[in-house]
């Protein structure tokens, strides 16, 4: 069976910490993990297509 965990919340709640917390888990109990970016970073998407924000 799988298992979807997912964090979210504003900016600065600790998302990267609990992600990275949470895949060394895995890690170090040899469990199976995908960590996929759900949301990219707008500011590279913009950067990449060398758009200008207004």
């Amino acid at each position: 069976m799988s298992e979807i965990i997912m964090f979210t919340g504003k900016g600065g709640v600790g998302k990267t910490t609990m992600s990275v917390a949470t895949a060394l888990f895995f890690a170090r109990t040899k469990k199976r993990l995908l960590y996929p970016p759900i949301l990219p970073d707008l500011w590279k998407i913009y950067s990449i297509l060398n758009l200008k924000i207004k």
